[in-house]
Order: structure tokens, then C-alpha cells, then sequence
């Protein structure tokens, strides 16, 4: 460790310097790079930084965002990691390890349980007691393969202006949010900074009461399939969700009604599309490609477990494993009680079995099950069976890009 270093919280002075390093570590592009100045610049996000400073300059930071995320069906404070950059002159110095270690501190006590991030490098972010999450997947198809080819009765699809139409769709990713195990809330904050950031098409799916049901946003490249191959017209879609299947068939109808205009649909798969092979006709073998994993890390193991809901009885002390931070290494007592998990500090009590901070995150997260951690020997002991039942395997879709 550098001893001539200092971290501290950002100060709207350091912004030009975030800038000016987040724009040599990711080589952004121009137009990009106009909308991160602006993000930054005009929306009160200072704090959320955490910088080293030596010798009276920036040498590296991170972004701790802060959100809440549905922890299956429980919302816990979680701040997403994002913007972490370092001189290149400093590297290799454990700079952005120091800020990891005093940042998470500081956001255990103010009441975060929970973090996710999406990684750089895994090994790293696993070396600071990080798991990773199922990969997203992206379907490419020709509009051409789509089932649906009318509109649903009493629905419609409008176009709307991609700055100002987003509050159209606040109450559609709510409703998404606070049902999908994963998902992150978007602050006011986060919405303003979203509609900086989003350079494209949006379209909204109206009901039979003219409410919003649904929403896309997505970007248009190229057109048809002329000269070039590498610029044939492509439709990108960056967020689509829906409340009502009907909804889900309207916005599928819009893209449909491209086929003369575009010759690939990149669609991201999430829960809510698991069953897309539905859709689509004359397609054998689905062109589907991993895109990128997500990280989560339990901050606090008394916050990120009180409350999660279960249904078998039961209890269990688990001694933690935590190489990073010491109030979560010592021995916890689960308990089950009214249909949730209760959580009670037992220190160097004797447990009833072992698991790192990952493992417990895994599970937490439903990435692994008991049994997988078995399998992969990141769980030492045979668990009782009401272990299994309290955290079954499911998918974290977190939604939001940071």
C-alpha cells in the first residue's frame, strides 16, 4: 500500500479530472464522450465518487452509484460499481483496491447490504470477494422470422421523442423492477442521467385505456442489404419491456413492420423473454450470443440476508469467510421466522458449516444452488435440505447499464 496517498469523496472541483481520466482509460468516442462531460457536469453526482489523491493529484477513482435492487422480491440498498479508472503511470500500485476496500466500508455504514458491477477484469473483482452472475444474451433475427403479423385489438404503437417520452415509461420499468429478482430501481437521478446518455428511438405500446403497457428503445444502423455487408440495416434494441403480453405482441408487430428497412434485429434476452423461440418462425437453430456477465458482492451479511423471504423452517449457523472485510467473518445464526430469514452475529461460535462470502453471495443471488456449490467445491459440508429450499436458482437480472 501507498502511504502518501489519500481517499476521499469527490467535490464538483474534481470533475474535470474524472473526465479527463475516465476519458484516456476507455478511449471513449467523441459524440460519448460529450455526453459524459454533460452527465457529469450538470447532474450532482460528485459524491458518489470516490478519489486517490497523491501529491496534490488525481490518480484513480470509482463511481459507487447508489440503488435499490430487488433481492428476491426484497429491496436492498446496492451501489453499482462503474467509472473505475486509473492513471496509467500508477498502476499496478493497489490504488483501485484501496478505494474498493474504503468505499464498501463507507457504504456498509450507510446501510448497503449488497454491490454489483460489471467487470474489467473478473479475477480481480473476484479476488475482492465478487461472483459472477449468468452472462446476458442477445438473439439476432430478420424481422422477416416474426410470428405476430397484426397489431392486438385496441392496441398502438407511437413514436415519441426520445428525450422527453421517457416519462412514459418510469411506471412500466417500476412495475418491471419491483417483480423481477435482480432488477435495479432508477432514481430520479438516474432517469435524468438516462435520458442524457440514450442517443436513438423510442416507442411506447398503448392499451385499450390509452395507458403505457409497454415500451422500446433502440437505434437504427445501415439500410436493407446493398454494397457493404458490415452496414446492412440493423435495429439494436437497448431496453424493451412490457406489463401485458399483448403488449409484448404490439411491440414485436412495430419491428416486424421494418422488414423492408432493416435485415437484423439485435433483441437482449432477459426473464421476461425466455420463451422467444415462441415467436419466431423459420429459424431452426436461434442465433443467440453471450454479451457480458455481471458481479455482485454481499457488503453486509446482516443486511442482505434480514428479510428474504422463505418457506420451509429452519436454522443454521454458517461461519463467513470474508477476506476483505472482518465484520462479516465470524459465525451468523439463520433463522427462518414468519416466512423470512433472520440473521443474528454469533462471533467465533462453532458453525455448522463453512462458506466464503462468494458462496453465500452465489446463492443469495441464485447463480448457484447448494448442489452447484458442491459440485465446484466452494462448499465444504453437506447442507441441510431446507438450505436448498431457502435459496433456490434463479436468474439476477439486473436492467440497468452503469
Amino acid at each position: 500500500m501507498d502511504y502518501s496517498m489519500q481517499i476521499r469523496r469527490g467535490k464538483p472541483k474534481d470533475i474535470e479530472d474524472v473526465i479527463e481520466l475516465n476519458r484516456y482509460s476507455y478511449a471513449i468516442p467523441s459524440d460519448e464522450d460529450e455526453r459524459m462531460e454533460k452527465c457529469l457536469k450538470e447532474i450532482d453526482v460528485a459524491s458518489e465518487f470516490f478519489i486517490v489523491e497523491r501529491d496534490g493529484k488525481s490518480r484513480a477513482h470509482a463511481r459507487m452509484i447508489p440503488l435499490e435492487q430487488n433481492v428476491r422480491s426484497r429491496w436492498k440498498k446496492m451501489t453499482g460499481v462503474s467509472m473505475v479508472a486509473s492513471a496509467p503511470e500508477t498502476r499496478r500500485r493497489g490504488y483501485v483496491r484501496e478505494i474498493m476496500l474504503q468505499s464498501l466500508q463507507e457504504l456498509k455504514d450507510e446501510g448497503y447490504g449488497v454491490s454489483m458491477l460489471y467487470p474489467f477484469k473478473d479475477s480481480f473483482y473476484a479476488s475482492m470477494g465478487y461472483v459472477k452472475m449468468p452472462p446476458w444474451y442477445t438473439l439476432t433475427f430478420n424481422p422477416r422470422n416474426i410470428v405476430y403479423s397484426k397489431m392486438p385489438r385496441d392496441y398502438r404503437i407511437e413514436r415519441v421523442d426520445s428525450k422527453t417520452g421517457w416519462e412514459e415509461c418510469e411506471e412500466i420499468h417500476n412495475y418491471i423492477a419491483s417483480r423481477t429478482h435482480g432488477a435495479a430501481k432508477r432514481t430520479r437521478k438516474r432517469w435524468n442521467e438516462h435520458k442524457i446518455w440514450f442517443r436513438g428511438n423510442l416507442v411506447v405500446a398503448y392499451g385499450p385505456s390509452s395507458i403505457p403497457e409497454g415500451y422500446m428503445a433502440y437505434k437504427l444502423k445501415g439500410y436493407g442489404q446493398f454494397g457493404d455487408r458490415d452496414k446492412v440495416g440493423t435495429m439494436n434494441i437497448e431496453e424493451m419491456l412490457w406489463k401485458d403480453p399483448k403488449a409484448l405482441r404490439a411491440l414485436l408487430r412495430f419491428i416486424s413492420l421494418h422488414e423492408d428497412q432493416i435485415i437484423k434485429v439485435k433483441m437482449p434476452i432477459t426473464p421476461l423473454s425466455q420463451n422467444y423461440y415462441h415467436w419466431m418462425q423459420g429459424i431452426n437453430v436461434p442465433n443467440v450470443k453471450a454479451r457480458f456477465i455481471t458481479m455482485a458482492r454481499i457488503v453486509d451479511v446482516e443486511e442482505a440476508l434480514n428479510g428474504i423471504p422463505v418457506n420451509n423452517q429452519g436454522s443454521i449457523a454458517i461461519r463467513i469467510v470474508d477476506n476483505q472485510f472482518e465484520w462479516n467473518t465470524q459465525t451468523f445464526q439463520i433463522t427462518s421466522q414468519n416466512g423470512e430469514l433472520s440473521v443474528e452475529p454469533k462471533g467465533d461460535s462453532e458453525p455448522d458449516i463453512i462458506m466464503s462470502i462468494g458462496s453465500l453471495t452465489a446463492l443469495l443471488y441464485g447463480s448457484l444452488s447448494c448442489e452447484d456449490l458442491r459440485g465446484l467445491d466452494m462448499l465444504r459440508e453437506e447442507p441441510p435440505g431446507f438450505l436448498y429450499d431457502w435459496f433456490p436458482k434463479t436468474p439476477a437480472w439486473l436492467i440497468e447499464h452503469f
